[in-house]
């Protein structure tokens, strides 16, 4: 579909009167429930070719399905102009039972306010008599419709009429699909099984792929119903397999979560996740070659992201459940009416509301440590740390304990400078828990203000041993700073040829596609040892010519590349270096004082020592200030 969008789109920016693609992309807006642009994508087609009964059909039907996005006079309207597009497709082609359905669709439900006690209006027992003129099997269905939709004391005879088409036109699946939806929705999930297998059977002889998906969909939540969980779960995995459609992955995640089980949650939680992953995917190419991005993927990734939030909130992670409710939550509002989806969207709105005020809190002490750590020359007031702490204690009762304890952690050692307080809090945390990483990160630092390198290590030993049993989840750039950590230990520990290998080894394994971060370490690490200076600079040029650094990493990185030419004696490259350096280093004086420092004075000397070959041992000031200032 996406291609098929990107082609039409093309063609009307090259040739905008070509009627055929304007008619085809209105059909691609229709399905993906765009009503609004279908119905201008349909008027200029017209415009271009008023005779084509087809053209007018479609327009009806985009104005019939739009006006249940709409009530009142609104509707009324919408649906005027519906029977109006049927009704001129009707005097270009009187046989079209496509239009006639659409007719049967309003007598259904009609806009009172024009239409009532008006006696020219047709019932829908009219219309079937007309539809079955025109197509025997239409027409049944069109009579099954009327009395399923009639009075109760009716309703046997349409499934009756529905069995019968079933057993007579077997090969037709529109008759199963009614029967299956009038069972499924009445909760007869055993009824709605047996019409899906059968159903089922004749979905390997239809060509028609959106047919297929519909026959699958119905066995597979039949089976949900009945709860055959295995059976339902093993056809979602073999139709996604052999499909690749985002649609069966969705289903496969959705269904795992509202069996409210505890033995489908994590694969639930991987399915969505997947989902979410292809449909953003989707979303970008769409995006890249489109006009707008398509409706119905932005709806599907709202729906994933609804269940998603429900699977975090079921595990009370807070912080993960209201990004994706809110995600959600701004994409489904305004678009959707049906009961089932306006309850939805109660509760997303009501957990919404409950947690953005500790979500604020939480934003607030986030910033706060985060600004602290940048600005470490000015202590922030006592006033300031105590209302980071009642923040601390609101997040703790209303979004997450341990989170609260982390972030109290943190500002215990980071704002107050208490440490012992931090470590007694950091080891309760990791005493709770011994599969997260956080304390131990957070450990790891601490000890590090204490130079204390013994426990240092053990820390970093710690988390490697939680990286390796939880490898597949745990993110990426987490596990490389665990990985770095473990190299400065070891650094620190006086295993400086084992941290260096370490980390070349981390590099080799990542085949050039690893984190920037580690060419860096190497080389600094190299240029703080000595050891294979050849090394260290190849990796440290590598990584300021090959990847884009901020401004900051990249002067660090180029300090210690003029680090290691000053010790192999090349002084016009360090100088070099150092010059490229100071300036990005003095965008963060305090952070980098011990560097600019050296390098200052680095360059002093070499300055001073030109001067006295220039000038002899003691040059004058008149002659100091001349070579500074041509320099």
């Amino acid at each position: 579909m996406e291609k098929s969008e990107s082609c039409f789109i093309k063609l009307l920016r090259a040739h905008p009167d070509t009627y055929e693609a304007l008619f085809g992309l209105a059909r691609l807006r229709i399905f993906d429930a765009n009503f609004k642009d279908a119905i201008d994508l349909l008027n200029r087609a017209i415009h271009l070719r008023p005779h084509d009964p087809l053209f007018h059909m479609w327009l009806g039907h985009a104005y019939l399905m739009h006006s249940a996005e709409e009530t009142g006079r609104v509707r009324n309207r919408t649906l005027l102009q519906a029977e109006k597009c049927y009704e001129q497709c009707l005097s270009l082609d009187d046989g079209n039972v496509e239009a006639l359905w659409g007719l049967l669709e309003i007598s259904f439900d009609p806009p009172t306010e024009f239409w009532y006690g008006n006696p020219k209006r047709r019932s829908p027992q009219d219309w079937a008599i007309y539809i079955k003129e025109i197509d025997d099997y239409v027409g049944y269905l069109a009579w099954a419709e009327a009395f399923l939709r009639g009075p109760d004391m009716d309703q046997w005879k349409g499934e009756l009429i529905l069995h019968e088409l079933t057993d007579r036109l077997s090969h037709r699946t529109e008759a199963y699909i009614r029967l299956w939806n009038l069972y499924y929705h009445r909760g007869s999930f055993e009824k709605s099984l047996e019409v899906a297998e059968r159903a089922y059977i004749k979905a390997t002889a239809t060509e028609d792929p959106l047919h297929k998906n519909v026959l699958n969909m119905m066995y597979v939540k039949s089976l949900f119903g009945c709860e055959r969980f295995l059976a339902c779960f093993s056809i979602l995995k073999q139709e996604y397999g052999r499909t690749n459609t985002p649609l069966y992955l969705y289903q496969l995640g959705r269904l795992k979560c509202k069996t409210m089980s505890p033995v489908y949650f994590k694969e639930a939680l991987v399915d969505l996740q997947s989902c979410l992953t292809t449909l953003s995917q989707h979303s970008a190419a769409t995006s890249s070659s489109s006009l707008a991005v398509s409706s119905p993927l932005a709806l599907r990734q709202a729906c994933t992201n609804y269940w998603l939030g429900s699977l975090y909130r079921r595990a009370e992670d807070h912080i993960k459940a209201y990004v994706c409710l809110q995600d959600s939550y701004s994409a489904l509002v305004g678009t959707v009416y049906s009961t089932t989806e306006i309850s939805k969207l109660n509760m997303m709105k009501a957990y919404l509301s409950s947690m953005s005020g500790a979500m604020s809190r939480l934003r607030s002490v986030q910033d706060l440590l985060d600004v602290a750590v940048l600005q470490k020359e000015q202590p922030l007031k006592k006033h300031v740390i105590k209302q980071a702490k009642e923040n601390t204690q609101v997040i703790r009762n209303v979004v997450d304990p341990y989170l609260g304890d982390i972030l109290l952690a943190r500002i215990r050692f980071e704002l107050e400078g208490d440490i012992s307080g931090a470590l007694e809090l950091l080891v309760a945390c990791h005493l709770r828990d011994e599969s997260r990483l956080e304390p131990v990160l957070l450990l790891w630092s601490v000890y590090k203000a204490e130079m204390d390198t013994t426990k240092m290590f053990e820390t970093a030993q710690l988390a490697m041993d939680i990286l390796r049993d939880r490898q597949d989840s745990i993110p990426r750039l987490q596990a490389d700073l665990v990985k770095l950590l473990f190299a400065k230990s070891l650094f620190k520990a006086q295993q400086r040829t084992r941290a260096i290998s370490f980390l070349e080894n981390e590099w080799a394994l990542s085949s050039g596609d690893g984190n920037p971060i580690i060419l860096y370490h190497i080389g600094r690490l190299t240029a703080k040892s000595q050891l294979n200076a050849d090394r260290g600079i190849e990796a440290l040029k590598e990584l300021i010519e090959r990847y884009s650094l901020e401004e900051e990493r990249k002067g660090r990185a180029q300090y210690w590349l003029g680090t290691m030419y000053r010790q192999q004696a090349d002084t016009h490259n360090a100088i070099k270096m150092f010059h490229f350096a100071l300036p990005r280093l003095h965008l963060q004086k305090v952070r980098n004082h011990d560097k600019l420092r050296e390098m200052e004075s680095y360059l002093a000397t070499i300055r001073l020592n030109t001067l006295r070959k220039r000038h002899g041992n003691r040059p004058n000031k008149a002659d100091i200030l001349e070579e500074i200032t041509s320099n």
